[in-house]
């Protein structure tokens, strides 16, 4: 017993059907990781909420939604443009992400100058 659930077996499909023991299998394609809560992935929770907020869900730029798919990947292709370059956080001393990495890379590569 795996997780309090019974019968579960880690054949693969293929080994199963030469097996032909399918009665009461419960296949799980989780790799063995465990379903947690959104604190387990704070970060990726953070920026989930956000693109959901300033792109998805955000009727003064889209406020009759997305009619097509391929409105919906536009709109997020340049939102995450717009994150990257223009958006200020305050995190990163209000400077953009693009911005603070590259000060980060230029102040680096200053401090290991061979002389």
């Amino acid at each position: 017993m795996r997780n309090g659930t019974p019968h579960t077996n880690h054949q693969t499909p293929s080994q199963l059907r030469q097996d032909q023991r399918v009665d009461q299998l419960i296949h799980h394609s989780d790799r063995g990781v465990q379903y947690r809560d959104s604190y387990d992935n704070a970060l990726a929770e953070a920026i989930n909420s956000l693109y959901q907020g300033e792109c998805i869900h955000n009727v003064r730029m889209h406020p009759t939604g997305f009619a097509t798919l391929d409105e919906a990947e536009k709109a997020t292709t340049n939102w995450v443009g717009w994150y990257n370059n223009h958006r200020l956080h305050s995190a990163l001393g209000h400077t953009s992400p693009v911005d603070y990495e590259t000060a980060y890379w230029n102040a680096l590569s200053i401090t290991n100058v061979v002389t």
